[in-house]
């Protein structure tokens, strides 16, 4: 008796529920195999923070001790300074770390997206009622992880 490899078997069941032809298959897989992926790269020219934005997050970072100030985690790998009044709404206040808040990448971008704020008594606010469950949850858990 001929035997059949399961691989084999499920091309062929598949070929017969298709109706494809071997050669329809087999141009198919030439003409993926002829499509050009490649991309190439593109250069432009940006505006960059460079040392001022660094020296910034260094200072915030260690006034809150390495510290995210909502969740207390403490990995540094996660940690960003994040500007309380946006880096483009005021020049002067760019490299005051007064305005600055030590954060977890994850809690910077909620900030930065309007999800939650801190009020006049420093206390975190959530903001968006839709998500406030969401995130609730998710500050609830990276403390636990981090406790």
């Amino acid at each position: 008796m001929n035997e059949i490899t399961a691989d084999d078997f499920w091309q062929l069941l598949q070929l017969a529920q298709t109706r494809e032809t071997p050669e329809l298959r087999l141009d198919t897989r030439l003409c993926q195999e002829i499509i050009d992926y490649s991309v190439t790269d593109q250069h432009a020219e940006v505006k960059i923070r460079g040392s001022a934005q660094r020296e910034f997050a260094l200072q915030v970072k260690l006034n809150y001790q390495y510290r995210c100030a909502i969740s207390g985690i403490k990995t540094k790998a996660f940690l960003v300074a994040s500007h309380i009044v946006p880096w483009s709404e005021n020049h002067a206040q760019r490299k005051n770390p007064k305005n600055g808040i030590c954060l977890s990448s994850l809690l910077d971008q909620a900030f930065d997206q309007g999800f939650i704020s801190i009020d006049e008594h420093f206390k975190c606010v959530l903001l968006n009622k839709q998500n406030k469950m969401r995130v609730c949850m998710l500050i609830l858990s990276l403390i636990a992880v981090n406790a």
